[in-house]
């Protein structure tokens, strides 16, 4: 396919300069939507890209993606870092059309869906830089979370979910039969929870209280803080409201992601009571071209699991890691219907244990209705 041809070094720019979603509202950009025009930068997201995955067909294969130990450079390091001043330079442009009377109400919350989809596209860059080794970097994850005020999220990340991840103990894993509207809330409350009572056990350890200015948690909200206080300030009291707005859509989106990775997914348990090791068979992925480039790899998140300092252009695309039936961009709305989403995904990931929906990562208030539907009976396999 054309998108295989590519050459690598050219594919990175795509998920850099994503902050110039939000500007396809610019009426200037599509006089033939009107007022409707507001609400391409979502709808950009949502059919433009799963469109251009379905046209440029195959993923791009491991060999040509740049999935190659050590080709990480710091070229592929300033693709992340360019990400950030042009999501805060997207986000304030924002703000000073929030701050216009012009707008509708109705044009403001298609603008702050658009800037949301940029700030959970923020998370993504965060979450790569915070897997860094480099302090910088790990500071800097801080900014990019900031917009969405998720600055507990590499707390729980990393010290919870990469810990946890395909077990009933970890809250970013969903469950068999658990829908995403009931999976949200948890997760979005568990995050915080675990991620304040794991900073309150290592200040502890040091002899220090969870209010000290060390606890990573306090410092990732105080740049959100610094940033709802700026905008307000330079643009009017007026924004602030859409700084919240499209703060909850950035996380909605985050969180729908999580919700797909890990879906039904469980690890084994051994006789001595802990899980076996994280494998490629605990994570569910894809390899669409346009997504996996817009998603710096994330696509490929076995290989991330498994491998986690990895770098992003190093990871990759295995085919027996459990795949999804499309890329993550294009399900990600099925996951927002539960009816739907169970119908296409509850066959795939009993396949997957021979049938025996016992063996999976079951929610337990679907226990009985999954039971009584699979059981032990064999179903045709279909997602590996």
């Amino acid at each position: 396919m054309l998108v295989q041809k590519v050459p690598e070094r050219f594919v990175w720019p795509v998920a850099t300069l994503a902050p110039g979603l939000p500007l396809l509202a610019l009426p200037d950009l599509h006089p033939w939507a009107g007022d409707w025009g507001w609400w391409l930068p979502l709808a950009t997201a949502l059919v433009a890209v799963p469109m251009a995955d379905w046209l440029t067909g195959a993923g791009v294969p491991n060999g040509d993606g740049g999935a190659r130990s050590g080709c990480a450079t710091a070229y592929h390091r300033w693709c992340l870092y360019l990400f950030i001043p042009l999501q805060y330079l997207s986000l304030a442009w924002a703000c000073s059309e929030w701050a216009s009377p012009a707008l509708s109400f109705a044009d403001r919350v298609g603008l702050a869906f658009g800037v949301g989809w940029v700030g959970a596209l923020g998370l993504n860059v965060g979450h790569e830089l915070g897997h860094s080794g480099k302090t910088a970097e790990r500071r800097l994850s801080r900014v990019a979370f900031a917009q969405v005020a998720y600055g507990h999220f590499l707390i729980a990340h990393n010290r919870i979910h990469h810990v946890r991840v395909a077990t009933p103990a970890d809250p970013s894993s969903s469950r068999l039969g658990e829908g995403f509207w009931r999976f949200l809330p948890r997760v979005v409350a568990c995050r915080v929870i675990e991620a304040l009572r794991s900073e309150a056990q290592r200040l502890a350890r040091r002899g220090r209280r969870v209010w000290h200015p060390h606890n990573g948690v306090l410092r990732g909200w105080a740049v959100t803080a610094v940033l709802y206080a700026v905008f307000p300030a330079e643009y009017g009291f007026a924004v602030f409201p859409w700084l919240l707005v499209q703060a909850v859509a950035g996380v909605c989106v985050l969180e729908t992601v999580a919700y797909l990775e890990h879906y039904g997914l469980l690890r084994t348990r051994r006789p001595d009571g802990r899980y076996e090791q994280v494998g490629h068979q605990h994570s569910w992925n894809n390899n669409s071209p346009v997504a996996t480039a817009l998603l710096f790899n994330a696509q490929r998140h076995s290989d991330h699991h498994v491998t986690p300092l990895r770098p992003y252009p190093e990871l990759r695309h295995l085919d027996h890691a459990p795949l999804l039936p499309a890329g993550w961009v294009a399900i990600m709305a099925l996951a927002w219907m539960p009816p739907l989403w169970r119908r296409v995904m509850d066959p795939r990931v009993v396949s997957l244990y021979d049938g025996d929906v016992t063996k999976a990562n079951v929610h337990p208030p679907a226990q009985k209705r999954l039971l009584a539907r699979y059981g032990a009976a064999a179903v045709t396999p279909c997602a590996r």
